[in-house]
């Protein structure tokens, strides 16, 4: 019986060089390039899921502006209250309705004029201008002032935090102390005043707009601000002498002011 041939279990170098030019061939035909209409397509698809997702984007940037602002607010009331409780009950003053942002208060000798100077240089808080700085730009910051406190004739008792004025013999006020506040109210509507209130009626501080801090509100001061100003809110957000916080729409702000 005549014997077989063995196997062959290599292959020539031939059919070895031959394979990767093959290989090459057939993975470059199975493959084809994208076309015009598929690449519109899915640029469509782009951006129609971008512009589903702004609105949301925009919410959570906005909620997380405002709750800035309330940890801003929250945080200028516990130093007013700290002080207070150092002084007496007093609150600090005598100091302008507006909340000067403290960068811009330039002049060492107008540095108790100021809310947020006056507890910046007594210790109860750090000299940061992002405490007392809108926490988005809406046309406040380029005044100066961000935030107003609760201090007005139309106050009850008259100016909480006292007053400073540049007409000549006008009457100063005094800061008073936190157990003889009541509100802030309208006189014209109610000249009798209204009984004591818990201080978690009475606000403290508020965001600066257009028409709280305006140059007819102000007499005329140079940082007033324009009367188009406000905020992107519709409304303000108010820190109470509890140092809880509220937002309320415009038209449904809680004073005259």
């Amino acid at each position: 019986m005549k014997n077989k041939e063995p196997r062959t279990f290599f292959k020539s170098s031939r059919t070895i060089a031959a394979e990767p030019a093959l290989a090459g061939r057939n993975l470059h035909a199975g493959a084809r390039a994208f076309s015009l209409m598929e690449i519109m397509i899915t640029v469509a698809i782009i951006g129609m899921l971008a512009a589903l997702c702004m609105p949301a984007w925009t919410k959570i940037k906005d909620n997380s502006m405002r709750a800035r602002d309330v940890s801003n607010l929250r945080a200028q009331a516990q130093a007013v209250l700290t002080y207070a409780g150092e002084h007496d009950g007093v609150l600090p003053g005598r100091i302008n309705r507006g909340v000067a942002i403290p960068s811009s208060v330039t002049s060492d000798s107008k540095r108790t004029y100021y809310l947020s100077t006056v507890l910046i240089d007594g210790g109860y808080c750090s000299q940061d201008d992002k405490l007392w700085k809108t926490v988005n730009s809406y046309g406040a910051d380029k005044f100066g002032v961000a935030y107003v406190v609760n201090s007005g004739k139309s106050s009850v008792p008259t100016y909480f935090f006292g007053n400073r004025s540049s007409t000549a013999g006008a009457t100063t006020y005094e800061p008073k102390k936190i157990v003889s506040l009541k509100s802030n109210i309208d006189p014209d509507k109610d000249p009798k005043g209204k009984d004591d209130e818990p201080l978690s009626h009475i606000w403290m501080i508020t965001n600066a707009d257009g028409e709280n801090y305006n140059s007819a509100s102000t007499g005329g001061l140079s940082n007033s601000l324009s009367d188009d100003v406000r905020t992107p809110w519709g409304g303000r957000h108010y820190v109470y002498f509890d140092a809880h916080v509220e937002f309320k729409k415009s038209g449904e702000y809680p004073s005259v002011n």
